[in-house]
């Protein structure tokens, strides 16, 4: 029975006419019953398999090519309007006035900082670790972020503090 039904699988999906293709003829004039049966047995696995269920893969196929894109694409906004460091937004930067997102993510947080100080820390002898070298690389030893500054910039609080100071 397996072998019959990977059979009329395979030469239905391969062949043009199905399994009708690959089947026995039968010519209505012959046999009308039988030539009903055939006809009916083609009719149904052309719109069952061919139709339908192949539908139903290139549509999943489809759909997760779009998810894909999309995720792709909040990945990309993500990059462009907030700090990979400190998470802050492009807007905060812009708004403060501080010489832009730009001048922030290049000097203040630049990403490549951060990365040569944990190749530093592992390069370095354990012994001449400073406190804070020893505090960081024990968070980074147990991926632990704390060490880092989330949600928080000095140039955003040093602003703030002026403008704060300003309105007294």
């Amino acid at each position: 029975m397996m072998q019959c039904f990977i059979m009329t699988l395979d030469k239905g999906i391969s062949l043009d006419g199905g399994v009708g293709h690959y089947t026995e003829p039968v010519h209505y004039a012959d046999e009308l019953q039988k030539y009903g049966m055939k006809l009916g047995l083609d009719f149904s696995f052309h719109i069952a398999v061919k139709v339908i269920l192949l539908n139903i893969l290139f549509g999943i196929i489809v759909d997760t090519f779009a998810s894909m894109r999309e995720l792709k694409t909040r990945k990309d906004q993500d990059k462009i309007n907030f700090c990979y460091i400190c998470n802050n937004g492009k807007v905060d930067f812009e708004k403060q006035q501080l010489g832009g997102f730009g001048k922030h993510i290049e000097d203040d947080h630049n990403l490549w900082f951060y990365v040569f100080y944990i190749v530093h820390l592992k390069t370095k002898s354990f012994s001449d670790y400073t406190g804070v070298e020893s505090y960081v690389y024990g968070c980074y030893d147990k991926e632990e972020v704390g060490w880092m500054p989330a949600d928080r910039a000095i140039c955003l609080e040093q602003n703030n503090d002026k403008d704060e100071g300003e309105s007294y």
